[in-house]
């Protein structure tokens, strides 16, 4: 994602995390799971790791960028498909996208496209963020694998008073199957939250946002399973 610069997300914020990845990436080669595993390249900063849950989640500088993208990487208990439509669900978002204060479904283009308008809460009493973002979600291998991508759009919809516009978010998450019922997932985050926000704020939530998304995410699908 989650990653954050999104659980993704991610995500989230991930999603803020949230999961919620560099747009446009194209999936890994391979037929197997290890081919989507992180070959991490040296500007990825491993910041926590939780051997019990098997979550990771790294940090990386952007270049010309203000804070850093997220990336988080687990295995949770879900199919493929569970998986996207949970990321689809937007209504759901609240439940475990930590610092998301509101999510609002905009447009519905397809069960697997859509636009909505989110608002994160910073730390600190800063002002709440908003962004719309266009979400496209993609199976692919016979639905053992899928992506799930969310790009914030310009001038969707105007400035609401009280918040600060995002000038740039991305989202991405990458789903494929180790057996029946458990998933190999895998989120990056950036997102500029724009204003006057301090760095060491943003990069806060953005530090502790993709794992605190991914333990609410984990037990959302723990109890659905």
């Amino acid at each position: 994602m989650f990653i954050f610069q999104h659980p993704f997300f991610f995500c989230l914020w991930l999603l803020a995390a949230g999961i919620l990845l560099p747009a446009g990436t194209a999936m890994a080669d391979g037929d197997d799971v290890a081919a989507l595993q992180s070959r991490t390249p040296a500007q990825w900063q491993l910041i926590k790791e939780d051997k019990p849950r098997n979550i990771q989640v790294y940090s990386k500088r952007e270049d010309n960028a203000r804070v850093r993208s997220m990336k988080a990487e687990a295995e949770l208990p879900a199919t493929v498909s569970d998986m996207v439509k949970l990321l689809m669900d937007f209504d759901s978002y609240p439940q475990w996208f930590w610092r998301l204060k509101e999510i609002r479904l905009l447009k519905q283009v397809s069960p697997q496209e859509a636009f909505v308008y989110a608002v994160f809460s910073p730390p600190m009493g800063f002002p709440d963020r908003d962004v719309v973002l266009h979400f496209k979600a993609e199976f692919v291998r016979n639905g053992q694998r899928a992506m799930v991508q969310a790009s914030s759009v310009a001038d969707y919809m105007p400035e609401q008073p009280g918040r600060v516009r995002m000038p740039f978010a991305r989202m991405e998450s990458w789903i494929a199957a180790v057996d029946e019922d458990r998933i190999y997932f895998k989120g990056e985050v950036v997102m500029d939250p724009g204003g006057n926000l301090p760095i060491w704020a943003s990069n806060f939530v953005q530090r502790q946002g993709p794992y605190i998304t991914m333990i609410n995410l984990l037990k959302r699908l723990d109890r659905k399973s």
